[in-house]
C-alpha cells in the first residue's frame, strides 16, 4: 500500500489476468463490479457536493489539466461519452465540471454556478447527447462575452445521468497556455495559471495530467506543476494521448512511461487511443471510437511488446484507476472533513451570535420588542444620567459627569463677569519719566526696554506703586508700574482709562432724583444691577446647549447600540429623541430667559444681603486701621485712629460717601444675586434635561409614539439592515449545509 493515500483494491472486483487488463468492449464495466461499499464511498462525496459543502471546504475531487491540445477534450469524451467542443487555440475558457451517474436512463442539464454559492444561471435541460457541445459554448459565451477572456469566477456544471457513465465527477480546465497570440486577450497567460493553481494547490483535488506522447515528454509542463504541490505523488496520475502520432523507433520510450520506468508517477499512467482528425471529420461516433480504441491496442506495440504485461490501456482502466484513486483519498480525507466541519460549524454558529437575535416580524412582537427597546434605553439614559455610568460607551456618554463639570464653568464663566468694585479693574495711562529699577539680564526675551516719554496704556491702577495717600488716581501723580519679570520705571499719571468710581459718580449725578443726601437712589440702583445681569445670559446658554449636546450624543450612542441591526427602528427612535430634546431645547431656554428677567427687579429677603454689606465696610476700616501699625505687635496710636475716622469716614463728602454706598451696595448684592442665578440656572437645566422624572417623560413619548404607530409601518421598523440581514441569511445557510453535512457524514457509507 501507499503511503499518503491508502489503496483499496478490496472495493473493487478487479480481474487479475493479463487478458482481462487489456481494453474491454464495454465502455463501463466497472459499474458492474464495483462493490457495495466502493459505490456507497463514492455515494457519499455526491451528496456532500450535491448539499453544497464545497462552498465551505475542499472536497475530494478529479480535475483534468494538461497543455493545449493535448487531448484533454478526448479524454473527457472518453470517460463521459459526451461530445465537447473543438477548435484551435483556447476552447475551454472557464472550469466546467461534470457530474456523472451511472443510470439506466440518458439525461443531463446544464447551467452556470458560482463557487461560493451566492448565485447561479438557469437549469437548462439537454435533450441529446449531440447538443451538449453547443450548450457548452452557450453558456462559456453568456460568461465571457468577449470570448476572449478567462472566467475565474463561475463554473459551468453539467449533472449526467447515463447507462455509459462511471459514477464520477471530473473537472474539466483551460488547457495551459505558452505563448502568446494575435488576438489574445492581455493577461490570458496569467488569468489561466491562476486558474490552475487554484485547483493544482488544493489537497483534495486528484490530478490527472493529461500527457501527449507524440511530442518530447521533457517539455510537457504539468507534470512539473503537480510535482510542485503533489511531491509525493499521492494525488497524480498521468493519461498517454496521441499514441498513433508518435514517430516510428520512439515506441520504445513511450512505453517507458506507460510501464511508469520514465518519469515514474506514484499512480502511473493510463493510456488511451482517441478518435483522428480525420475520423471526427467523418462523423465517428464515441461508441465506434471506443470499439476502434479496442481493436487498435489489441494489435499495437504497447500491448505486445515485451514488458507491456502491466500497462493499462483505453479508458475503462482509466476510470477503474480514477475511481480507486478517488476512494482512497476520500477514505484519507473523511476524517479531517469530519473536523473541519465541526469547527467551521462551531465558528458560524458564533459568528451568527454575534448578529443579535432575528427581528420580530408579526405587528405585536414587533409592538413588544419596540416597548422592550425603549425601556432598555430609558434605563440606559437613567444610568448616564443620574447614576454617574457610561453604560460601556464611554465618557462621551457620562452626561451626570458632563452636566457637572459644564455647570462649574458656567458658574466660574458667571463670576468672570463680577465689576471692578474695588477698582481691580481701573486703568490709566502713564508717561515714563525715569527707568532706574531696569537692567538689561532683568528683562524678559522680546520685551523692549522703556525710554523716558514713552506713554503706556493700560496700567493697572492696583497694582502702582503711588506717592502719598492717592486714592482715586489723579492725574499728574507720580507712580512706580512694574515691568517685566524685574523691572519697573517710573513715571507719571496722564489719564485715567477706566475708573469703576467715577463711573458710579457720573451715573449718580445723572440720574440723581429728589432724594435728599444719604438716601440710595434705587432706580439708579436697580438700573446698573440689570446691566450685569444681563451678562450673565451667555454663559447661561453656553450652559444649557452642553447639557443638551451631551444629551444627544449619550441617547444616540444608546440607540444605535440597541438598534445595530434595526436602521429603520434606530432611525424612529433617533428622531423622537431628537424631537424632544428640541422641545426641552426650547423649554430651557424660556425658563433661563426668565430667570434674567426676574433678576432684573433686584429683590431679597435674604439677611446675606447686610451681613455681606456690613462685612465690606468693616473689611475696609480694618485694612486701614491695619496699614496705622508701625510695631510687630499690631498697636496703632489712638490718635491717628481718631484721625483717621475724623478725616477718611466721618470727614468723606456727602458726594464721596454717596459713591462708596453705592458701590458697597452693588458689590453686596451682586454677591448675593449670582449666588441665587447660578443655583437656580443650574435647577433648570437638570430639571429639563437630566432628573430622573425628565428620562421618564421621554420614554413616555417615546412609547407614545410607539403605541401610535400603524401595524404595518410598526413592522417596517424592525426591517434588518440588508447588509447584516443577508450576512445572518449567509450564515444561517451555511450552517444548515454544514449540519447536514455532518449528517450525512455521521450515517457513514457502509
Amino acid at each position: 500500500e501507499s503511503e499518503g493515500i491508502p489503496q483499496v483494491h478490496h472495493l473493487l472486483t478487479m480481474a487479475s489476468s493479463h487478458d482481462d487488463l487489456k481494453p474491454s468492449p464495454a465502455p463501463h464495466g466497472i459499474q458492474s463490479h464495483m462493490s457495495s461499499s466502493a459505490r456507497s464511498i463514492i455515494d457519499l462525496v455526491d451528496d456532500l457536493r450535491k448539499i453544497g459543502i464545497s462552498q465551505d471546504l475542499p472536497i475530494p475531487q478529479i480535475a483534468v489539466m494538461g497543455d493545449q491540445s493535448s487531448g484533454k477534450s478526448s479524454v473527457l469524451e472518453a470517460i463521459s461519452s459526451i461530445p465537447f467542443p473543438r477548435g484551435n487555440g483556447l476552447v475551454t475558457r472557464c472550469a466546467t465540471q461534470i457530474r456523472m451517474s451511472n443510470c439506466s436512463t440518458w439525461a443531463a442539464t446544464i447551467r452556470w454556478v458560482d463557487p461560493t454559492g451566492q448565485e447561479s444561471g438557469d437549469i437548462v435541460k439537454i435533450s441529446s447527447p449531440d447538443k451538449i457541445a453547443d450548450e457548452i459554448e452557450r453558456v462559456t459565451c453568456e460568461l465571457d462575452k468577449n470570448q476572449k477572456n478567462i472566467v475565474t469566477d463561475k463554473e459551468i456544471e453539467i449533472v449526467l445521468q447515463s447507462p455509459d457513465v462511471p459514477n464520477l465527477t471530473i473537472i474539466d480546465l483551460p488547457g495551459i497556455v505558452r505563448t502568446s497570440t494575435r488576438g489574445q486577450a492581455p493577461g490570458l497567460m496569467r488569468e489561466v495559471d491562476a486558474l490552475l493553481n487554484r485547483y493544482l494547490e488544493e489537497e483534495r483535488t486528484i490530478i490527472l495530467a493529461v500527457v501527449p506522447v507524440n511530442v518530447d515528454v521533457a517539455t510537457v509542463d504539468i507534470l512539473e506543476r503537480a510535482k510542485k504541490v503533489d511531491p509525493t505523488g499521492d494525488r497524480t496520475m498521468g493519461v498517454l494521448t496521441k499514441p498513433d502520432l508518435v514517430e516510428k523507433g520512439n515506441e520504445a520510450a513511450v512505453l517507458g512511461l506507460l510501464t511508469n520506468r520514465e518519469k515514474p508517477l506514484k499512480h502511473g499512467y493510463v493510456m488511451l487511443k482517441n478518435r483522428t482528425p480525420a475520423q471526427l471529420s467523418a462523423g465517428m461516433t464515441l461508441d465506434e471510437a471506443r470499439a476502434a480504441e479496442t481493436a487498435w491496442f489489441a494489435t499495437s506495440y504497447y500491448s505486445t511488446a515485451k514488458g507491456a504485461e502491466d500497462v493499462r490501456l483505453g479508458v475503462e482502466q482509466l476510470t477503474l484507476a480514477l475511481t480507486e484513486l478517488l476512494i482512497a483519498l476520500i477514505h484519507t480525507a473523511i476524517p479531517s472533513m469530519k473536523r473541519e466541519i465541526s469547527e467551521r460549524l462551531g465558528n458560524t454558529r458564533q459568528d451568527l451570535d454575534k448578529c443579535g437575535e432575528a427581528p420580530p416580524s408579526t405587528p405585536q412582537a414587533c409592538l413588544s420588542a419596540a416597548i422592550t427597546a425603549t425601556r432598555r434605553f430609558a434605563q440606559g439614559m437613567q444610568t448616564v444620567a443620574n447614576e454617574a455610568g457610561d453604560c460601556g460607551l464611554g465618557d462621551t456618554a457620562r452626561v451626570l459627569y458632563m452636566e457637572r463639570k459644564a455647570r462649574a464653568q458656567f458658574g466660574e464663566d458667571v463670576r468672570q463677569t463680577r465689576p471692578g468694585f474695588n477698582g481691580e479693574d481701573d486703568t490709566c495711562k502713564v508717561v515714563v519719566t525715569g527707568c532706574e529699577g531696569f537692567y538689561a539680564p532683568d528683562l524678559n526675551d522680546g520685551v523692549v526696554k522703556k525710554a523716558i516719554g514713552d506713554e503706556v496704556s493700560s496700567v493697572y491702577y492696583n497694582q502702582m506703586s503711588r506717592a502719598g495717600n492717592d486714592k482715586h488716581a489723579t492725574v499728574g501723580n507720580a507712580v512706580d508700574v512694574p515691568y517685566a519679570d524685574y523691572g519697573f520705571f517710573k513715571g507719571t499719571i496722564r489719564a485715567r482709562e477706566s475708573y469703576f468710581r467715577e463711573d458710579i459718580a457720573k451715573k449718580i449725578d445723572t440720574f440723581r432724583g429728589r432724594e435728599l443726601p444719604g438716601f440710595l437712589n434705587f432706580a439708579l440702583f436697580s438700573k446698573i444691577m440689570q446691566e450685569y445681569v444681563q451678562r450673565w445670559a451667555g454663559p447661561a446658554e453656553t450652559f444649557r446647549a452642553t447639557v443638551s449636546t451631551s444629551f444627544v450624543a449619550a441617547a444616540f450612542l444608546l440607540i444605535k447600540r440597541e438598534t445595530e441591526a434595526l436602521p429603520v427602528l434606530q432611525s424612529r427612535l433617533i428622531t423622537d429623541v431628537a424631537a424632544f430634546v428640541e422641545s426641552a431645547d426650547a423649554l430651557a431656554s424660556e425658563r433661563l430667559d426668565q430667570l434674567i428677567y426676574t433678576e432684573l427687579l433686584p429683590s431679597t429677603e435674604n439677611h446675606y444681603l447686610w451681613d455681606t454689606l456690613n462685612k465690606i465696610r468693616d473689611q475696609r476700616v480694618t485694612k486701614k486701621v491695619e496699614e496705622m501699625s508701625t510695631n510687630t505687635d499690631g498697636w496703632v496710636d489712638k490718635k491717628a485712629v481718631l484721625a483717621l475716622l475724623k478725616s477718611d469716614l466721618g470727614n468723606e463728602s456727602n458726594e464721596s460717601a454717596e459713591v462708596t454706598d453705592m458701590i458697597d451696595m452693588l458689590s453686596a448684592y451682586w454677591k448675593l444675586a449670582v449666588k441665587r442665578y447660578i443655583d437656580e440656572a443650574a435647577m433648570v437645566i437638570s430639571s429639563t434635561y437630566t432628573r430622573p422624572e425628565c428620562i421618564v417623560r421621554l420614554q413616555s413619548k417615546l412609547d407614545e409614539h410607539v403605541l401610535s404607530t400603524d401595524p404595518d409601518r410598526l413592522v417596517q421598523l424592525f426591517r434588518q439592515n440588508p447588509a447584516l440581514q443577508r450576512r445572518r441569511q449567509q450564515l444561517t445557510d451555511t450552517i444548515t449545509r454544514l449540519s447536514n453535512a455532518k449528517s450525512r457524514i455521521d450515517a457513514g457509507f457502509d
